[in-house]
């Protein structure tokens, strides 16, 4: 995910945002461009003593939850729980979906939201550089969410399913997350078929996917998949078994 944000004047990646600016424009606690928790950190900017319009989704959505899960990370006291759909305190504007959102920030100037890496690629949308759990900058690339994304564990006895934002690492990006794929026990024979397309995404598609604006899985994690495949997507059930 990215910080995309539409200040005139303020070329991609020129803004830096700490955690704490972030927590305080999200929570409604930083209401102006030009407040000292955004200007200390970018002072070489002439930020505009302007509104700002903290842009949301108006939908429930996963990239909502992750978001709101680094909040909750970042800052507790004011972001209790991750949500799909969220109470917001900031004066917010919003969009259903990524995409609209994307458009809205880009239709707004003083605007700021929170979209998936791939809608910076497609919309070309100017986004923060970032503070990260070890304390350093870093920018949205591909590189730097791999790097958080081999910090993460995701354990094949919860199915692979976790939440991986804010991981630790210098040159990790925090604003990672991931997108899961559901099989039934039932349908052995779908299954295969479809476990044989991510084979081959897996061996061929990471040129696609960043071309796209996704960051593949670590070696790693993908050997783990394959054998959880074996061992639980393409065996029946255990009630099933010796039937």
């Amino acid at each position: 995910m990215v910080l995309a944000y539409n200040l005139p004047g303020i070329e991609d990646g020129a803004l830096r945002l700490s955690e704490e600016a972030i927590a305080a424009i999200f929570s409604g606690e930083i209401q102006y461009w030009d407040d000292p928790r955004i200007t200390s950190t970018n002072k070489s900017l002439m930020l505009p003593h302007k509104p700002i319009s903290v842009a949301v989704r108006a939908d429930g959505s996963g990239t909502t939850y992750n978001f709101t899960y680094y909040l909750r990370k970042i800052d507790y006291a004011h972001f209790r729980k991750a949500a799909k759909s969220f109470d917001w305190k900031a004066e917010t504007i919003s969009a259903k979906g990524s995409s609209r959102l994307s458009k809205l920030i880009t239709a707004t100037p003083y605007s700021i939201g929170y979209v998936d890496y791939s809608k910076k690629l497609k919309y070309d949308l100017s986004t923060a550089v970032i503070q990260n759990k070890s304390g350093n900058w870093v920018s949205p690339t591909l590189k730097a969410a791999q790097e958080g994304a081999k910090r993460a564990h995701l354990d094949k006895n919860k199915d692979f399913y976790g939440v991986i934002a804010y991981q630790d690492g210098k040159d990790a990006y925090p604003l990672i997350a991931t997108t899961f794929v559901l099989l039934p026990y039932e349908g052995k024979a779908q299954n295969r078929e479809i476990l044989d397309f991510f084979n081959w995404a897996f061996e061929h598609g990471q040129a696609l996917a960043n071309t796209h604006g996704f960051s593949m899985l670590p070696k790693e994690t993908i050997q783990e998949i394959r054998a959880y495949w074996r061992e639980k997507v393409l065996q029946p059930p255990k009630q099933m078994q010796g039937v």
